[in-house]
């Protein structure tokens, strides 16, 4: 027996042989002992030949495809479990999942306490998940042992796992979270990108008592999962008395299902329920025909769009929202609406209910309903007067579907089926589609009415077209069906156009693959003759070798790899020539870079006054400026944090503006009698200068001139200078005294500002005003010494903004210096 011939007996895989004699399945993971296999591949061969041991391994995959998807669909497992049985009528999985989809509980938790664990166990986790999430109140026991029984004793891991699951689902059932048909509240219409807003409503509604129906919880899988989607959206919508919207720029998006299905569909079920003279204005319905709505906004919209003239409309004459509290109030509060032209509704009205199994009408009192023996019923006035619609259209509904006498199909279906034939003719799809459904409603296994939904979805207007369709159409469910229910001339005619649509497929690509390979050809040949280097030949070469047995590929590679050792040789000489002629040119660059960095630059600054970058770059502490200079120029020293000392020659005339700003080392300077002005902010923020002597050819000193000078502790100013700049000793904390020459004739603004340990100045009766600030923050100030008589004293303009500390100093009238 060939490795080939050995299949998987869970999903008809190949298997492949493991160490120690076990196989492992390809396709599901299955692990199977030698003996296993060798049992289930001889049982085949015994009883079946090749072409029907393949295709019973293709019929096993697709029904363990179909009993492991996501969302389980029990038609889907049906026909599977089905396809499966007819060729072998007794396998074990097909039996177990074909009774596990049906409504027999008490059979099916026979067979759970039936099931061999040993020799199930390689398919024992599919069956376990398949068992959950097809779940019914009836089994829950069983499955629960089944999990002990499988898990308990050699895997405590998937024990408590499915344990869990199994705990979780139950609850859910016993809820009835998974009823659309069961009255609720509220159905909450969103975006899944809003999730979390979601869940926050919801609990906020469900903690003051109202039941909320959310797709994402109470859809199921499973056994009763939703094959129909919009069908199960729209009985949770009727079942429903208020509709809530989360509003954002997500869930108005034209894509988002809230928008797409859920607002059109209760706008539907508005005019349909509203009389006719309203139906042509659905802004101008009565709120009274209309469900009641919220519209939850958690978002406002960044710009008009549609989608918010579609939500505007909907929600014409309802006040929005903007809180979860505020939702459950709209909901609470909802007044209940009559027909203005009806009468007061009286007691046995509002008490009168109905079922919601077949919705017929009950007393208040009664606990079952007399007519099919539910025990559920709507209770408010409102619900029970929608339902009564409802019961009415399905009775109307009714008549016409029911099946004739005897139970065979009634002659209406050929009717059905020749007008949807005849809309399939025009290409009108919708049409069509609907007329076969209700051929099958009164027919349900009528292979016309599914051969005429399946030209619906390929779009095909007549049955000869189905041959020109792009692909294949054999997995389609219509199809299946039809090949189920119908007879062997339309198999027949089916597979023919199944076969049509293969063979162009087939020679469709045949054509395609031969066009690729010239293509590839040219294109290599192309790249070839392009080719200048050892890499192109190498890329030619490479085409080449896709297409080895086409033409002369194969002679074509070993040519271009010959040149392309020729490039290469070529090359390496070229590229060492080169690298060597490189490294010269960045070596000279590198030297010539740092000369001009470290040499030029440095240089040419010192000759045009810019000293500060000399200074930096060498960190130079002591400096002279050289004779013949007339200016130190504006920021020629600024931040040299490292000079610690400068000597000015006697030909300086002029210190520029911030010239020596920021040189926190500076301790020393030598001002020649060259100089005549110091101009702003000169020796700004000189904080270790102590001490400095100004000469007698000084007249300016500029503003902020000595600012932040901290540790000078006493500075003499010569007469000659007749102009002190504002805020020019702010900030020189260690000041003590000074006196001010007779030649200035005001201090300016700021000017002693912040000198905390001046105690004691000197001003001269040449002084006409003090501005402003002049002495603010001169805490220890005490003694002022004035030239001039106390009524001069009095004549100065002096500015009272603060300067408290001049007021409460001790004023020395007629002082003479001494000399």
């Amino acid at each position: 027996m060939t490795l080939y011939q050995r299949s998987c007996k869970n999903c008809g895989g190949n298997l492949v042989e493991l160490d120690g004699g076990r196989f492992k399945c390809e396709y599901c993971g299955s692990v199977f002992t030698c003996e296993s296999v060798e049992k289930h591949m001889e049982e085949l061969h015994r009883l079946f030949d090749e072409s029907k041991r393949e295709a019973i391994a293709n019929a096993r995959k697709n029904l363990y495809d179909a009993v492991n998807a996501e969302y389980i669909s029990s038609t889907l497992v049906h026909e599977c479990a089905m396809a499966v049985k007819q060729l072998i009528p007794d396998d074990f999985q097909a039996n177990f999942y074909e009774i596990a989809i049906g409504n027999n509980p008490k059979k099916i938790a026979k067979l759970i306490r039936k099931l061999d664990i040993s020799e199930n166990a390689s398919a024992i986790d599919s069956m376990v998940r398949f068992l959950i999430l097809s779940l019914q109140s009836e089994f829950v026991t069983e499955v629960g042992d089944l999990i002990e029984r499988a898990y308990k004793g050699s895997d405590l891991t998937k024990y408590e796992k499915y344990s869990t699951e199994l705990s979780v689902e139950a609850e859910r059932i016993d809820n009835c979270i998974y009823m659309t048909s069961y009255p609720r509240d509220v159905f909450v219409a969103y975006s899944s990108k809003d999730m979390g807003k979601v869940l926050e409503l919801v609990e906020c509604l469900e903690e003051q008592g109202f039941s909320c129906f959310i797709a994402a919880r109470n859809l199921r899988h499973g056994r009763g999962a939703v094959e129909n989607y919009d069908k199960a959206l729209r009985e949770a919508m009727d079942n429903c008395t208020s509709f809530v919207f989360v509003s954002s720029m997500n869930s108005r998006h034209p894509g988002c299902d809230a928008l797409k299905r859920e607002i059109p569909y209760i706008k539907s079920t508005d005019i349909e329920n509203s009389p006719a003279e309203f139906r042509q204005d659905y802004a101008g319905i009565p709120h009274k025909y209309k469900k009641h709505r919220v519209e939850y906004r958690i978002e406002e919209s960044s710009r008009p769009a549609a989608a918010d003239k579609i939500v505007g409309e909907f929600f014409a004459g309802y006040e929005r929202v903007y809180s979860a509290e505020e939702v459950a109030d709209r909901i609470f509060n909802r007044p209940v609406v009559f027909d203005e032209e009806a009468d007061t509704p009286t007691a046995e009205q509002i008490s009168t209910k109905f079922c919601i199994a077949c919705l017929a009408e009950c007393e208040d009192g009664a606990e079952m309903c007399p007519v099919c023996g539910n025990t559920k019923f709507a209770s408010t006035h409102m619900e029970a007067e929608l339902m009564k619609e409802l019961v009415d259209s399905r009775k109307r509904t009714t008549v016409s579907e029911v099946p004739a006498a005897g139970g065979a199909p009634s002659a209406n279906v050929g009717s059905l089926l020749k007008r949807a034939f005849m809309f399939l003719e025009d290409g009108k799809w919708n049409e069509a589609n609907e007329y076969c459904e209700k051929a099958l409603d009164i027919d349900p296994e009528n292979p016309d009415a599914y051969l005429g939904k399946l030209m619906v979805e390929l779009e095909v207007k007549s049955k000869n077209a189905l041959g020109l369709c792009e692909k294949s159409f054999c997995d389609n469910n219509n199809y299946k069906k039809v090949i189920r229910f119908g007879n062997e001339e339309i198999k027949s005619e089916l597979a023919g156009y199944i076969k049509q649509i293969n063979d162009r497929i087939e020679d469709n690509n045949r054509r395609i693959e031969e066009a690729r390979i010239e293509e590839l050809y040219q294109k290599a040949v192309q790249s070839m003759e392009a080719a200048k280097t050892e890499k192109e030949y190498k890329n030619a070469a490479l085409i080449f070798s896709k297409i080895k047995g086409y033409k002369n590929s194969a002679e074509l590679i070993e040519r271009c790899l010959e040149q392309g050792q020729l490039r290469y040789d070529l090359e390496k000489k070229t590229k060492k020539r080169k690298k060597v002629k490189i490294l010269t040119i960045v070596t000279s660059l590198i030297v010539a870079i740092l000369l001009i960095v470290f040499v030029a630059i440095p240089h040419i600054a010192l000759i045009n006054g810019d000293y500060y970058i000399y200074v930096k770059m060498y960190g130079v502490n002591e400096f002279k400026v050289p004779d013949g200079v007339t200016k130190i120029k504006a920021e020629a020293f600024s931040g040299c944090t490292s000079l610690t000392s400068i000597a000015i020659s006697d030909s300086v005339e002029s210190i520029g503006a911030s010239a020596f700003d920021g040189c926190t080392s500076l301790s020393w300077v030598d001002i020649p009698n060259s100089v005549i002005s110091i101009e702003y902010s000169a020796f700004k923020n000189c904080s270790n200068l102590s001490s400095i002597a100004i000469p007698d050819s000084v007249k300016y000193i500029g503003s902020n001139a000595f600012e932040g000078c901290s540790k000078l502790t006493n500075i003499t100013i010569p007469n000659s200078v007749i102009s002190i700049g504002d805020y020019a000793f702010k900030g020189c904390t260690s000041l003590t005294s000074i006196a001010i020459p007779n030649s200035v004739t005001s201090i300016d603004f700021g000017t002693f500002k912040t000198c905390l340990c001046l105690t004691n100045i000197t001003i001269p009766n040449s002084v006409v005003s003090i501005s402003r600030a002049a002495f603010d923050g001169c805490r220890d100030l005490e003694t002022v010494y004035y030239t001039g008589t106390k009524k001069e004293w009095g004549e100065i303009k002096k500015s009272l903004l603060e300067n408290s500390a001049l007021w409460d100093a001790n004023i020395i009238y007629n002082y003479v210096p001494e000399e």
